[in-house]
């Protein structure tokens, strides 16, 4: 649910009827992660830093100029945890 509101406000609209739609659904989505940090639930940090199988999956491995071997260059799909317990792995691609 959480992937679905905020691909919906990456592409909010900003005038008209619509915008006061996308108004609610945005304190809808603040109210989710209200209740998500209430229950210790964070996010997976991954981009930037090195893969890490326990908390990350890999979608694919890639040249990159920019990034060292072994880091992840894009989260594809955010993960969460609560504590060190994985409820679901970043989906993540890395440099090779």
């Amino acid at each position: 649910v959480v992937d679905d509101l905020e691909r919906a406000l990456e592409n909010r609209p900003s005038k008209g009827d619509t915008a006061k739609w996308a108004e609610g659904i945005e304190l809808i989505f603040q109210k989710l992660n209200t209740i998500l940090e209430s229950e210790e639930v964070e996010t997976i940090p991954a981009e930037g830093l090195p893969f890490d199988p326990t908390f990350h999956e890999a979608l694919t491995f890639e040249e990159n100029d920019k990034s060292e071997e072994g880091y992840v260059i894009e989260v594809v799909q955010k993960g969460y945890k609560i504590g060190d317990r994985v409820l679901r792995p970043a989906l993540v691609r890395v440099a090779k």
